[in-house]
């Protein structure tokens, strides 16, 4: 999520990289429409593809595309938003530290599997460098975000309201 503001507005870019098969890709596209979140690109992976067939520096369809979105806007803010249940919080740590001051702030949904919450408190707790935070739902990260100016109380109140 890029972030930058005007004294009027706020805009927001979004672009959704997940590792779902780009055959989920009408399914991802009407959550996002039921659940009123911003139009932004969604980048998936090609199903089927193993990633043994990969080349050896290949880091995974998450890092490569969230790392080219970011070499691709070098001037711009990040946000990301992932949760515990695979290697989020490992990927957007590796992102904050080849691209530094470029990630404002990471946010892990606590999927609720106590080895992976544990881990993943662990490899906060490890990080002094970059904002991360485990969260136990979106009110959380929209509340940490106004606190540190990523978005406007009144968008704050907004989304505490719905």
């Amino acid at each position: 999520m890029h972030l930058a503001r005007s004294e009027r507005k706020v805009f927001q870019s979004f672009f959704y990289v997940s590792n779902s098969p780009w055959n989920l890709y009408d399914l991802l596209e009407d959550f996002l429409h039921i659940n009123d979140l911003p139009k932004g690109p969604i980048l998936l992976r090609d199903f089927g593809i193993p990633y043994q067939s990969s080349p050896v520096d290949y880091k995974g369809h998450k890092f490569e595309h969230a790392a080219r979105i970011l070499r691709t806007y070098p001037h711009l803010p990040f946000v990301m938003i992932g949760d515990s249940g695979e290697n989020d919080a490992d990927i957007y740590l590796e992102l904050s530290r080849a691209f530094p001051g470029q990630v404002r702030a990471i946010y892990i949904r606590d999927v609720r599997h106590i080895k992976r919450s544990q881990r993943v408190a662990q490899l906060i707790r490890e990080v002094a460098d970059v904002d991360i935070r485990l969260i136990h739902n979106y009110r959380e990260a929209a509340m940490h975000a106004a606190d540190i100016g990523l978005i406007s109380k009144l968008c704050f109140d907004r989304l505490r309201n719905k």
